[in-house]
């Protein structure tokens, strides 16, 4: 080989070696993103369950496929091959709500049908309870985490707050990514915690959006460590139905199905509150869930969209508290509270600044936590109604160091 065709191999292998490497580098970043596009070809559908609470039959364990703690039967899992095999659909997953009675299945569109195609001819199947596309929804923050740095303190005076409540004995499940339970502000304070996007993020403890939002609302007090949440006392779940778009980013989505899985397990959890700081478009699965959840008399404190139009779910739902941040447009609704340049808990014992509305639904949350407490109700229209006299002395300018139970029979 001449001294010019080995200088124009190695170089060609330098290349390619290069290539290789930045392909790795970025597999795991793009493989986020992909799947979420892979929602375009996916339809979910429910069905009557064959067996309610049939996982606690020790016996019949071998029967069930287990998904995130939940099993599907033999039956239902008949059902779901059955739906796929008739409409040339491949199976990609089913589970019980248990929640609901129904189980949901997923299947992927092999070929060049339409979801819209696949979903009229469902609709037609008598043994289908609800036919829908898969959803993505987005956390609501903003892309600078230091954006508006020089915005003024927030008007809420926890120490004074925390003479009166802090949030003592009031569940709160956080529906988002991951939460650094290792923290130094948050180690401690969850109860449980539960990773329903497994398929899209494998990791819990470096998620940026999550740990933040857990420790605007229940940062420890009185530890000598960085911040105070909201509601310090609270016990909090985190339930990851969310994945970050690459590593470190606070960009993260959710899909119809993860949200599914998140909200059953809140709802069987029997929690106070959930946050969900987040939005998207309007989905019947989820929605469904959220009903129940409200029936159930679990206060629902959602993330409004900072984008008008059709992707404001569920903050748009009936009976969801919608929470927007101070400053707000002029035209915006809903709950008003802190959501601009708020400090917050960062993965690997950090703090950040973060503005967005996600942040202030973490403050409504925290706040309807001291409601509760101070006012000796959880009924979720008499907290709503407490949360909206808060939010007017709020974006008011008031400085807000006490409570006011405006109920009767609130203590």
């Amino acid at each position: 080989m001449t001294n010019t065709l080995r200088q124009i191999t190695l170089c060609l292998l330098a290349m390619l070696w290069a290539t290789c490497s930045l392909a790795a580098d970025s597999a795991e970043a793009a493989t986020a993103q992909t799947r979420a596009e892979a929602v375009d070809k996916t339809v979910m559908v429910l069905f009557e369950q064959a067996a309610i609470d049939g996982a606690n039959s020790g016996a019949r364990m071998t029967n069930y496929r287990n998904r995130t703690g939940y099993y599907t039967t033999g039956r239902d899992r008949r059902m779901s091959e059955a739906v796929g095999k008739d409409y040339r659909l491949e199976l990609v997953t089913d589970w019980p709500i248990t929640e609901l009675g129904v189980v949901c299945a997923v299947f992927n569109i092999p070929d060049d049908r339409t979801v819209e195609t696949v979903i009229a001819q469902l609709q037609m199947d008598a043994r289908l309870q609800l036919v829908q596309q898969m959803n993505n929804f987005a956390v609501q923050s903003s892309a600078d985490p230091y954006y508006s740095l020089q915005s003024k303190q927030s008007t809420l005076k926890l120490d004074e707050l925390h003479q009166v409540a802090t949030g003592k004995d009031v569940s709160i499940a956080i529906i988002d990514t991951g939460v650094d339970l290792r923290h130094v502000d948050l180690a401690g304070q969850f109860e449980l915690s539960q990773n329903f996007a497994e398929d899209y993020s494998k990791g819990f403890n470096e998620d940026r959006h999550g740990t933040a939002v857990a420790g605007i609302i229940a940062a420890k007090h009185h530890n000598n460590e960085g911040m105070v949440g909201v509601a310090p006392d609270a016990r909090l779940l985190a339930l990851k139905a969310c994945w970050p778009l690459s590593a470190g980013s606070m960009e993260s989505l959710c899909n119809t199905l993860t949200l599914a899985l998140a909200l059953n397990k809140a709802i069987m959890e029997n929690v106070s509150i959930i946050n969900m700081s987040l939005a998207g478009p309007e989905d019947d699965i989820v929605q469904l869930l959220l009903q129940k959840s409200l029936e159930r008399g679990i206060l629902v404190v959602a993330a409004d969209s900072a984008n008008a139009g059709d992707n404001r779910f569920p903050a748009s739902m009936a009976g969801v508290l919608a929470a927007t941040s101070i400053p707000s447009p002029d035209n915006a609704t809903g709950i008003a509270a802190p959501g601009v340049g708020v400090l917050g808990t960062a993965p690997g014992n950090t703090y950040d600044f973060f503005s967005g509305n996600s942040f202030a639904a973490a403050n409504v949350s925290g706040l309807a936590a001291l409601l509760m407490q101070q006012c000796g109700s959880t009924n979720v229209s008499d907290i709503a109604a407490e949360l909206q006299a808060l939010s007017r002395r709020l974006a008011a300018g008031e400085i807000v160091n006490s409570l006011t139970c405006l109920q009767t029979g609130s203590r």
